[in-house]
């Protein structure tokens, strides 16, 4: 299992062997652990209840501090996801309260980084879905960035679902795939990755390894 949680520091770029400059994106990981385990007996999944960061006891409710009592030293996570798994034999390689650390990754291993992109507020249809939008001249003035005809005929007179139009874009989950470790700070747990991944400086991404998908042939 090549899971973790991290969070983005921002971005920078580093020189390799030859001199060539090579843009990274650095994610610190802090005190990601196991705090529990889902198995296909009892809630029909199998799965890890993974912690990420430290949070105050007095803010959180009792419920919540529940889920941390059996753990030694009894700290509390900040945030907590499940990484489910496809083997259950898995589950018995990881004890809970065990910490994970970047040294379950390798330089030059592919991983997939999942987070929530940058808000950018109200968008048109030539910014959210990118419309070509009117030409500049022969009399359309202020509609050249608008969307053009959306309704239909008397039927169905009404407007379709999922109907391309102007509205709130960003802040949703995106995944990049395939991107390259660089480089592994062990010391300062840093994962040093190779372009851009999705969200602001400061938020909580996932790094997972990159499953090899076999490609179909023809069948002959």
């Amino acid at each position: 299992m090549k899971n973790i949680i991290g969070t983005k520091l921002g971005m920078t770029r580093i020189f390799d062997e030859e001199g060539l400059s090579i843009p990274v994106t650095i994610i610190k990981i802090d005190k990601c652990r196991i705090i529990g385990k889902r198995t296909k007996e009892k809630d029909s999944y199998s799965a890890f209840r993974v912690g990420y960061q430290e949070k105050k006891e007095k803010n959180a409710t009792k419920p919540y501090q529940g889920q941390f009592a059996a753990l030694e030293g009894n700290s509390i996570s900040k945030f907590i996801i499940e990484f489910k798994v496809s083997n259950a034999e898995v589950l018995t390689e990881y004890e809970v309260g065990s910490y994970l650390t970047v040294d379950m990754f390798e330089e030059g291993d592919y991983v997939d980084v999942s987070g929530i992109s940058r808000g950018k507020g109200f968008a048109g249809v030539m910014k959210r879905h990118g419309f070509a939008g009117l030409p500049a001249t022969h009399g359309h003035g202020e509609y050249r960035r608008a969307p053009g005809s959306i309704g239909n005929a008397s039927t169905p007179s009404r407007v379709f679902k999922g109907k391309k139009m102007p509205g709130r874009y960003g802040g949703t989950q995106v995944t990049i795939q395939k991107l390259t470790i660089v480089k592994i700070d062990t010391e300062e747990q840093l994962l040093l990755l190779k372009g851009s991944i999705p969200g602001v400086k400061g938020s909580s991404v996932r790094v997972k390894e990159t499953v090899k998908v076999k490609k179909r042939g023809r069948n002959k």
